[in-house]
C-alpha cells in the first residue's frame, strides 16, 4: 500500500537543479554568443530573472500536488486494510484520511455490536403470559398485543410503554390516549434505534 510521508525536502534547491540543467541544454544551441562586457552582464541578469520565475513556477506547481495530497480520501478497499493497523502505523495519514478512518472503525464497531446484540435477543426470546419476551443489550421487553393499543414493554422498576401500529417494517408511532401515557406511556420510535430495527427485522419470531 502507497503511503505520504507529508514532507519533501530540498524542494527549492531540488526545482532549481532542474531548471539549471534545462537551461545548460537550451545554452549548448546556440552557436554565437554576444561577448560584449555590457552584453554579458544584460545577459547574466536576464538568466537570473529567468531562473528564478522558474523555479518559483516549479514550487508552485509541486504544492498544488501537495494541497491535492492533502485533502485525498482512503478508499474503501484502503479503509478495510488500514482498519487493522494500530494508530501509530496511520500516523501519515492526512486529516480527512484520519477522520475517515474513524468513522469507519466506529461504524465497523457499532455494526459488530448490533450483530452480537441480535444474536443474543433472539437466544433470549421466551414464552410469558400470552406475549413473548426477550433482552437486548441488557434490558428486557416483550410484546403486548391483547389490552388496548399494541405497544412494546421494556420491562423493569418502572414499566415503559411504547406504543405501535402496523407489523413489521410498516411498524409506525400510535399516540396512546391520555390514561396511557399517564401509564409511562410513549411511541415506537422514542425506543433506542437497534431495538427498533430488531422488532422489525424480527417480527414474525416475536
Amino acid at each position: 500500500m502507497n503511503t505520504y510521508s507529508g514532507k519533501k525536502e530540498n524542494k527549492s534547491q531540488f526545482m532549481a537543479d532542474k531548471v539549471s540543467k534545462n537551461k545548460s541544454v537550451r545554452e549548448s544551441t546556440f552557436q554565437f554568443v554576444d561577448n560584449r562586457p555590457e552584453a554579458i552582464v544584460q545577459r547574466k541578469l536576464q538568466e537570473s530573472i529567468n531562473h528564478t520565475a522558474q523555479v518559483a513556477q516549479l514550487v508552485d506547481s509541486d504544492d498544488e500536488e501537495d494541497d491535492d495530497e492533502e485533502n485525498k480520501e482512503l478508499t474503501q478497499e484502503e479503509l478495510a486494510d488500514w482498519s487493522t493497523y494500530d494508530a501509530k502505523d496511520c500516523a501519515w495519514m492526512n486529516a480527512t484520511q484520519k477522520e475517515q478512518l474513524g468513522k469507519y472503525k466506529a461504524e465497523r464497531a457499532a455494526a459488530a455490536k448490533r450483530q452480537a446484540d441480535t444474536t443474543a435477543a433472539l437466544a433470549s426470546i421466551e414464552e410469558g403470559m400470552g406475549y413473548k419476551s426477550w433482552t437486548y443489550s441488557g434490558i428486557k421487553y416483550h410484546v403486548n398485543m391483547k389490552l388496548g393499543t399494541y405497544h412494546i414493554t421494556e420491562e423493569g422498576a418502572q414499566k415503559i410503554h411504547y406504543f405501535f401500529q402496523g407489523s413489521g417494517d410498516t411498524i409506525s408511532d400510535k399516540q396512546p390516549t391520555a390514561k396511557e401515557r399517564g401509564q409511562h406511556g410513549t411511541v415506537f420510535s422514542r425506543l433506542p434505534k437497534d431495538v427498533q430495527t430488531f422488532i422489525k427485522e424480527n417480527w414474525a419470531r416475536l
